[in-house]
């Protein structure tokens, strides 16, 4: 069994979690809401931003630029089971 990791990233709006779903590529899920709400794309110099270690800074600067005025409450990085 292998595992991938997630993160997580508690609002005050919402959950929302980003793990892989290609080689350079992450979506972006939002709890209790059905799909995917994006798509992140990273160019090959910048692949660092989706290492395990940067994934909870990545989602939480997703949060940000793409839900403006919603307040961070917690974070987290957990292994998920592909």
């Amino acid at each position: 069994m292998t595992y991938m990791f997630q993160a997580i990233v508690a609002t005050d709006g919402g959950d929302y979690r980003l793990f892989q779903v290609a080689p350079d590529a992450y979506c972006v899920t939002e709890d209790g809401v059905e799909g995917l709400t994006d798509y992140v794309v990273v160019e090959p110099d910048e692949l660092a931003l989706l290492a395990p270690e940067n994934l909870v800074g990545t989602l939480t600067a997703w949060v940000y630029e793409m839900r403006r005025g919603l307040t961070v409450l917690d974070t987290a990085l957990t292994r998920r089971r592909r």
